[in-house]
């Protein structure tokens, strides 16, 4: 009987070479980390290479990865002219497993590859400043990596490296821009989480340089620069139009939205972007190549308006995206309370990278304080208000910076409305085995939002035929509320090595459904694809 391999997802799939023992691919590093669109990458794979044939499967249409016979820690990846800007995750599986998923950038800027040595600035290696992305590695403990770019007096030189936040790697990065002399003029550590940003303007013509360091994103006892083979980062360097964010920071699903990006270096044309969104987008993206890097915007079902706001909210759900632009500045939004009707008040702002650390203060007309939230927990900056008025009258929202710091990077949004039952669902792995001679049991937890009280219908869909799973419901009460287990069986005729997803659906009239996320180690991304190895039965 003949097996067939059944595999489901994008790119194309090539065989790898044999190894004597049974086991599957790891990836611990991409190197480079990322590739421009409309072009191809040669990556190196820190890692195991795994028992071959070994394939290739990625996230995201029009990315193909090529696994050669004779891989030797090498892949090519191919991307599409028409891919989107921003990560994509890929994995390399054979029929023992798969490799976890790792992140991979599309950008739209030339790229290229740092060349040792560079820990001098006489040792600089010389790049374009106006536009390339740079992928490096502080390769070991000391490592400096240093790179010169020709500016103009007056030129804005944007420095940005992705590290720890998109990768996931052990780096606190450090950036520096120096003078032509070789004095330090700007140093940045943390901008965007661990993730260090420089916008730099020449103050006259010259021959500056940029240097890299960093040390453990986890702190230990040395007190030295460190390093490793997994200690990656992308640094974009570029004297173009480049985004730091998109006011609003979210359009409303369905509606034609004239949105304004903020950043530097940025054309006329920047002031004003229409954004149409189709209904069930959870993002909108402005695929506009004239711009360097480009910000995904969220898409949600509520109205949006910008700060400031005029009117007194009566009408909720309802979002508003502002920002505190000033020092000490406090912005402040009315709300027609209603005795009995909870208030829910969430903002968000270090969630989309802002320096913002906001306070949320509710107060009554007369200006008594109902309720005051600075960190919702332990290092988590954004807060939450929920609150029931107890009789009908005006409500004041106040948004302040909890340092009383300002300016046109401190911005936010607010979604302000009555709470809304819903749930999520999730599971412990990314990926899983499923064996011939028995089921598969694969636990998915229930969490329960704000009430949420229906019976709740879970599955596995994505499968083949000769795998199966049967349904299984959460009850709105005892021990299935919170969890339930998914059993997967094979009749074992055919090997499917693949993604598949975990829905779930409510029993009542809301038909809410929602997909299960599993967490990816190390970043802050999650799949709603894990990936199920189930070979065949051996004659």
């Amino acid at each position: 009987m003949i097996a067939w391999r059944v595999v489901a997802g994008v790119g194309c799939l090539f065989w790898g070479a044999s190894t004597v023992r049974a086991e599957p691919p790891t990836i611990d590093a991409l190197i480079p980390s990322g590739a421009q669109r409309g072009t191809s990458a040669e990556v190196a794979v820190t890692g195991k290479p795994g028992t071959g044939p070994v394939f290739g499967w990625c996230d995201t249409p029009g990315v193909e990865i090529v696994v050669p016979e004779k891989p030797e820690g090498k892949i090519t990846i191919n991307v599409a002219g028409d891919v989107p800007p921003g990560l994509c995750y890929l994995r390399l599986f054979n029929a023992e497993g798969s490799s976890a998923l790792k992140p991979f950038a599309i950008g739209t800027l030339p790229e290229a590859t740092e060349t040792e040595p560079n820990d001098s600035l006489d040792q600089a290696q010389s790049l374009d400043a106006a536009g390339i992305v740079l992928n490096g590695v502080l390769s070991k403990n000391g490592d400096v990596d240093s790179f010169a770019v020709e500016l103009r007096a007056g030129q804005t030189l944007i420095a940005s490296i992705d590290s720890r936040g998109a990768f996931g790697t052990p780096l606190d990065a450090v950036l520096q821009v120096l003078s032509p002399e070789g004095f330090v003029l700007e140093q940045n550590d943390d901008d965007r989480g661990m993730d260090p940003r420089i916008v730099f303007e020449a103050p006259r013509d010259g021959r500056y340089f940029v240097r890299a360091f960093g040390f453990p994103a986890d702190p230990n006892s040395s007190i030295n620069f460190a390093g490793g083979p997994t200690w990656l980062y992308r640094l974009t360097l570029t004297t173009g139009p480049y985004v730091d964010h998109v006011q609003p920071l979210a359009v409303q699903s369905g509606i034609t939205t004239s949105v304004e990006i903020i950043g530097w270096n940025l054309p006329d044309f920047a002031e004003s972007l229409a954004v149409s969104p189709a209904a069930g987008d959870e993002w909108a993206r402005l695929d506009e190549i004239r711009l360097t890097n480009l910000a995904p915007i969220s898409v949600v079902e509520q109205r949006v308006l910008n700060e400031p706001v005029r009117e007194v909210l009566s009408e909720l759900p309802v979002l508003v995206s502002g920002r505190i632009a000033n020092p000490g500045e406090v912005d402040a939004v009315e709300i027609a309370g209603t005795k009995d009707r909870a208030l829910s008040i969430r903002i968000d702002a270090r969630a989309f990278d802002s320096p913002l650390d906001p306070v949320l203060r509710l107060a009554s007309a007369d200006g008594a304080t109902l309720a005051e939230v600075d960190d919702g927990s332990r290092n988590q900056f954004d807060a939450e208000i929920n609150y029931t008025p107890k009789a009908d009258g005006p409500l004041r929202l106040e948004i302040r910076d909890r340092f009383d710091h300002g300016g046109s990077r401190y911005f936010y949004r607010v979604t302000i409305g009555p709470p809304v039952a819903d749930y999520s669902l999730s599971l412990a792995a990314e990926s899983f085995k499923l064996d011939p001679a028995k089921p598969l049991e694969i636990p998915v937890t229930v969490t329960r939002l704000n009430g949420f009280a229906e019976e709740i219908s879970v599955s596995a869909i994505g499968l083949p035929a000769h795998v199966t799973a049967e349904t299984v419901v959460s009850t709105a009460k005892g021990d299935s509320s919170k969890k339930v287990t998914l059993k997967l069986t094979t009749t074992g005729e055919a090997e499917y090595l693949g993604p598949f997803r975990v829905v779930g659906s409510s029993a009542s009239n809301s038909g809410i459904e929602r997909v299960a996320q599993a967490d990816l180690a190390g970043i802050a991304h999650k799949t709603t694809q894990p990936w199920l190895t189930a070979p065949a039965k051996q004659p």
